[in-house]
């Protein structure tokens, strides 16, 4: 018996994560999306990033499959969407984007196929892009342009560094007390852009940030939060008032 997929008329599996995993963990990434535990973040740097708890995203996974999934298996399935949607922000149009990825990332195992299963492999292919598109934020495309126009810094993430004890020799003052190092990773105007993608289909995996530090504790934090409330509230008052002047938010 043949293992030829085009002999035994069978549409032969696309490589990565399945299409119904893929579904599946799209509508849990919309869900905590919407829960506010997760976001999409689209980088000066063209890159676009998954922010959130990863042990969320893994709870919530294996709850809607009724198994618990391998952690391993779990990355895997982030960041191939990660990929994908970062094909759709790239690619103006999805054709463009199914065309990269026969040609280049596929082409192995697209130059196998018969015609019906080449189709059959760029129906599920277009799938998947539809499915990442859904997940970007809806003005994801206003984000490109004022990150593309942008002259100063341009926020990439922020990391925590809990520090539990510090010792300053010069002064022989010992600080007990728990705190926070805050870094603030950005990209400058002046630095290189327009990388494709982060990962592994080119490019390295990270690429050098500069970036700032704050120290904090508590009141600095409440201090940060408060603000950014705030000013959150200003700026959505201003797309809200923006949208109902061009008509766009009927």
């Amino acid at each position: 018996m043949t293992n030829d997929p085009n002999e035994r008329g069978e549409s032969i599996a696309l490589p990565g994560v399945s299409l119904s995993e893929f579904d599946a963990a799209v509508k849990v990434l919309t869900k905590l999306r919407d829960e506010a535990k997760y976001t999409i973040m689209l980088t000066r740097i063209g890159a676009v990033r998954t922010v959130g708890a990863p042990e969320d995203f893994w709870q919530a996974f294996s709850q809607g499959a009724n198994r618990e999934t391998d952690r391993q298996a779990i990355g895997k399935i982030l960041s191939e969407i990660r990929n994908f949607c970062q094909l759709r922000v790239f690619f103006p149009k999805a054709d463009q984007a199914v065309e990269f990825l026969t040609d280049r990332l596929y082409s192995d195992t697209f130059e196998k196929l018969d015609e019906p299963n080449k189709t059959t492999f760029r129906d599920q292919l277009i799938q998947k892009l539809e499915l990442a598109l859904g997940l970007l934020p809806t003005g994801y495309k206003e984000r490109q342009r004022r990150l593309e126009t942008a002259t100063g810094a341009c926020l990439d993430d922020l990391d925590a560094e809990l520090v539990k004890e510090r010792r300053d020799e010069y002064q022989g003052v010992k600080v007990d007390q728990p705190f926070l190092r805050l870094r603030f990773r950005y990209t400058a105007a002046a630095d290189e852009l327009s990388c494709l993608w982060i990962g592994p289909w080119g490019g390295p995996k990270t690429r050098p940030s500069k970036s700032f530090e704050l120290e904090c504790d508590e009141v600095d934090i409440d201090v940060l939060m408060f603000r950014l409330a705030e000013a959150k509230k200003m700026l959505l008052s201003a797309v809200e008032q923006s949208e109902v002047g061009t008509g766009t938010g009927e």
